[in-house]
């Protein structure tokens, strides 16, 4: 097994393990990788931040390490935060519902257990987890215009 692959294995084993991340990039920088090195740098910075990383600074730079990097290495190196359903207006729990069936693929009434957990006991609900920054962030200004939920971006918890 190659130290790259070794690398890929210990983040799908825990993909939450930011030292293992933090390795990997000094591994990439040392090997001539310095872009990869710095996508594995900004991942790890990212999810140390508090509160909805959606409207965090600096959000629009995974846009651009999107340009220049596989999409593929960048699910499985960078799957490290959760999409949160953190609000809805009841009168949309319809609209709501079917959004989280479309997104998830869970039957009604695990979107149904998902809403009313929000609602009756105040908790963000993970939609989506251990996901890459990129593809929640895709979800989050694919229904910024809808005025029935919102929705946020967390780091993956242990």
């Amino acid at each position: 097994m190659s130290d790259e692959a070794a690398f890929l294995a210990a983040l799908k084993a825990n993909p939450v393990d930011d030292t293992a991340r933090l390795v990997y990039a000094d591994w990439l920088d040392e090997n001539g990788e310095p872009v990869r090195a710095e996508y594995l740098r900004f991942v790890v910075t990212t999810a140390r931040n508090e509160g909805n990383l959606a409207a965090a600074t600096g959000a629009e730079r995974f846009v651009g390490f999107g340009v220049a990097l596989a999409e593929e290495w960048r699910t499985k190196v960078g799957s490290r935060f959760d999409l949160l359903l953190t609000r809805f207006w009841d009168g949309d729990a319809i609209q709501t519902t079917r959004f989280i069936r479309e997104l998830t693929g869970c039957s009604f009434g695990e979107a149904r257990a998902i809403i009313d957990n929000l609602a009756f006991r105040n908790i963000s609900q993970p939609l989506l987890s251990r996901i890459s920054f990129e593809a929640a962030s895709q979800v989050c200004e694919r229904v910024r215009r809808w005025d029935y939920f919102a929705l946020s971006i967390a780091p993956s918890r242990p």
